[in-house]
């Protein structure tokens, strides 16, 4: 892999989500986040509807995050479910 050319910042809200998922999820999400720091478009992302975010998929959970051109930074925002992940944004 690459070497991160972007910052990674994690919500706290978000840090709290993550650890309240299954062990199986954050194996898998885990990983996706912090290829984030390589590459915060990869294939398969794309914006929410609405909103001046991001978001990628992992299964049935999503990763919703803002990336900051200037600053060179991925901010991590929320991080759930599918059905459950969108609101409160």
């Amino acid at each position: 892999m690459a070497d991160a050319s972007w910052r990674l910042e994690i919500h706290r809200k978000a840090e709290k989500e993550i650890q309240r998922l299954p062990k199986e999820i954050i194996r898998r999400i885990v990983p996706a986040i912090m290829s984030l720091a390589v590459e915060p478009r990869p294939l398969g992302s794309g914006p929410v509807k609405g909103k001046n975010l991001s978001k990628i998929r992992v299964g049935n959970y999503r990763v919703i995050y803002r990336i900051d051109e200037q600053e060179r930074l991925v901010t991590i925002l929320r991080v759930g479910h599918r059905k459950d992940v969108y609101r409160s944004l």
